[in-house]
């Protein structure tokens, strides 16, 4: 999920697709006082996909933060967005936190 804050700081969630964020949870590590959801035309237009197709690895999303939930690790294979709204990415649990080592791994996830 990209979510923008009061200063236009962009923010990347990692959440498994059975699970909801936890806004409050989220505000709180991030330190922003107010986040909102980024509006599909505003992904659309800003970096090219479409909302379900966000990947949250490679360089296609320009953010400043990124968080993913430790719950996206708990299955040996890991299913995520390509980009592209007609398939997706299948990795292992290891090779995804090698990829996503940069990010803030947190519970974001209710």
């Amino acid at each position: 999920m990209l979510l923008v804050g009061p200063d236009e700081m962009i923010i990347l969630a990692v959440v498994p697709g059975n699970k909801k964020l936890n806004l409050k949870r989220l505000k709180k590590l991030s330190g922003q006082k107010s986040l909102q959801l980024m509006d599909k035309e505003t992904i659309k237009k800003e970096f090219g996909v479409v909302v379900g197709a966000l990947a949250p690895v490679g360089s296609m999303i320009g953010y400043s933060l990124l968080f993913v939930d430790p719950s996206v690790f708990e299955e040996e294979v890991v299913d995520i967005s390509s980009g592209d709204p007609t398939a997706g990415l299948e990795l292992k649990r290891d090779d995804l936190k090698r990829l996503l080592g940069h990010a803030t791994i947190a519970d974001i996830a209710k």
